[in-house]
């Protein structure tokens, strides 16, 4: 089994961000290659509130921050947004210009069931999806499926779910 390391804090704002609980960085050695993922737990409301998503949004731009100076390899951020990609203009900028993919809205990766929603929080509340896994251009080409883990065994999040296939790690 492969054990992660914590990322060393480069800055004091990825400090703060990780003494909240709000995010953390590990990286992982695959065969030389370090894939580093990035955890993060979004303020909640960031579906009904800007300033919750802006807040969300700055723990974005912290893992910018701490991506930024380590080498070229696979990237991920996977969590719980508590808020859309496009209330998130960090993340959406990383998409649309940066070469990063929201994995579960790719079709052929997620068995033709892409934007599934992640999150229902009861009964009267609409089904959202809150919870991604965005990947950088070396990462992506390794990963084989997404999923939604459909089952009941969670109140309010569901899983999402990537294969990773270790031999296409660039």
């Amino acid at each position: 089994p492969l054990t992660p390391m914590p990322l060393l804090s480069a800055t004091r704002a990825y400090a703060d961000a990780y003494a909240t609980g709000r995010c953390a960085i590990y990286a992982f050695d695959i065969n030389g290659t370090t894939l580093l993922i990035a955890v993060i737990y979004g303020w909640t409301g960031g579906r009904q509130s800007t300033i919750q998503a802006l807040r969300t949004d700055d723990i974005i731009a912290i893992i910018r921050d701490e991506f930024e100076p380590q080498t070229h390899g696979p990237k991920l951020i996977a969590g719980d947004g508590n808020a859309s990609c496009e209330d998130l203009p960090n993340l959406l900028e990383m998409i649309l210009e940066e070469g990063w993919t929201d994995v579960g809205s790719i079709q052929h990766l997620c068995g033709g069931q892409a934007n599934r929603p992640t999150c229902h929080a009861n009964a009267k509340a609409q089904e959202s999806r809150v919870d991604f896994m965005i990947a950088n251009e070396y990462l992506l080409p390794a990963i084989v499926h997404c999923k939604v883990d459909m089952g009941d065994l969670f109140a309010t999040h569901r899983p999402l779910i990537i294969r990773i296939k270790i031999s296409k790690l660039t």
